[in-house]
């Protein structure tokens, strides 16, 4: 009966520790990297003497987006937005009439095919670049471009850290079962 336990308890340590070898594996070198807002066209803060056709949202590799929500406000406060937006390759882009002078405010939200959210403003100016002393939009964080899922050592660690709990948890479990 005890060689029965000892080796329930080697399979069940045995498996934790296959099952740590391959999460392991996966999270290193598994899969590829989610596609990450790069740039936003007309670029944040920037003032433009032609007024734009479009607003793009470039990527660093195909979005494949579920859900897409643009939208570009003029600067009387009118969404300038006209028709879906399109996507293509790396490019998400959405057709705009901006023909005023003055600044104009881009938000947007995607819904990327990893389940995955992007989001974010920008603005930009049409026009002599006078109005453009506002700067870049209040609510923009484009050194990161939204939020993220993304693979990276502290990531690693805490996955780590858990699997080893799971492992002494399931030893415990095992050890407590033995001695009864």
């Amino acid at each position: 009966m005890i060689s029965t336990l000892a080796a329930r308890r080697r399979l069940l340590l045995g498996g934790a520790g296959l099952g740590l070898v391959l999460l392991v594996s996966y999270l290193v070198f598994g899969g590829t990297a989610p596609a990450r807002l790069l740039a936003v066209e007309p670029a944040d803060g920037t003032a433009v003497t032609v007024p734009p056709t479009a607003v793009t949202l470039r990527f660093t590799a195909a979005p494949q987006p579920r859900v897409v929500h643009i939208t570009v406000v003029g600067p009387g406060g009118a969404d300038v937005t006209r028709g879906a937006p399109v996507v293509a390759d790396t490019l998400v882009k959405v057709p705009v009439t901006a023909a005023l002078p003055g600044r104009y405010r881009v938000g947007f939200h995607l819904e990327l095919g990893d389940g995955s959210p992007v989001s974010g403003l920008a603005t930009f100016t049409v026009g002599s670049g006078a109005e453009a002393a506002a700067g870049p939009a209040e609510a923009a964080d484009q050194a990161h471009g939204g939020h993220h899922l993304e693979r990276n050592a502290s990531t690693l660690v805490l996955v780590l850290i858990d699997l080893t709990l799971m492992v002494g948890l399931v030893w415990l479990l095992a050890r407590r079962s033995r001695v009864r």
